[in-house]
């Protein structure tokens, strides 16, 4: 997964690009799981999107956000959303 794959705040699985398994299985960190929040740290600087399915890997434009529940989920979406946040970036 990588910035080209954002669409607003929402991810298009169109053009991924994709490892190996053995490639991946070497990863020790990069992999993303279902409703992690998937953020770019590089232009397009601040967009992101919830991912539905896991088992991927993202590119080094992004920075995989975990929450530990739907309440955290929910809160940061909205934080990611808001002014402040986009002010910040």
């Amino acid at each position: 997964m990588s910035a080209a794959n954002f669409d607003g705040s929402t991810i298009a699985e169109d053009g991924l690009l994709f490892l190996s398994e053995g490639q991946y299985e070497v990863l020790r960190s990069g992999k993303y799981q279902a409703g992690d929040i998937l953020l770019c740290i590089r232009d397009p600087l601040g967009k992101f999107g919830v991912v539905s399915e896991g088992g991927r890997a993202v590119a080094s434009s992004l920075v995989i956000l975990r929450p530990h529940d739907v309440a955290d989920l929910d809160f940061l979406v909205a934080y990611l959303r808001s002014p402040l946040f986009s002010q910040s970036v």
